[in-house]
């Protein structure tokens, strides 16, 4: 078992234990517009459409868009309380199932989420240590043995709406 009680096809390197560990359980609640955001104890820099993060968070701030789904799975990714935050999980085309994001960490630089899919039944988990521009590598593994690896491609940044879903 993982970590987080997710089976593992392939045991993962360790991390180095953080000083601190930051669990953001979801729950309805206003995000926190990055211009309030209390200053970080890490290097910041103003990020062009995000703000003065530091830049090792801001980078994963916006909606991801995972092209190897069936319905094209967008994650939007928030600051709350200065921490990288996965909000919600949807399909932007088929049948436009939301997904009940179950819940968010950033550990280490690591920004961790689980979500359950209803059509299936399932539990995903996904974890990423980075990501650029326009591009998140990530590494997922499911309640149903499967895993593997995807690259989430950005479609909006912090603040823009997503894009519209496409039927």
């Amino acid at each position: 078992m993982a970590a987080c009680g997710t089976p593992a096809a392939e045991p993962r390197p360790a991390l180095a234990p953080p000083a601190h560990e930051v669990e953001v359980l979801i729950a309805p609640a206003a995000d926190t517009p990055l211009a309030e955001l209390p200053p970080a104890d890490d290097a910041s820099e103003d990020v062009p459409g995000r703000g003065a993060l530091p830049v090792a968070r801001a980078q994963f701030i916006g909606v991801w868009e995972d092209r190897n789904t069936a319905g094209m799975t967008h994650f939007r990714v928030v600051a709350r309380g200065g921490v990288p935050t996965v909000t919600s999980a949807v399909e932007s085309t088929g049948d436009l199932e939301h997904f009940v994001v179950r819940s968010s960490t950033f550990v280490g630089g690591e920004l961790r989420w689980k979500y359950f899919v209803p059509s299936t039944g399932y539990t995903v988990e996904m974890w990423s240590r980075g990501a650029g521009v326009d591009t998140m590598e990530t590494s997922w593994s499911n309640s149903g043995g499967a895993s593997g690896e995807e690259s989430l491609l950005r479609v909006a940044d912090d603040g823009a709406p997503a894009p519209r879903p496409r039927r």
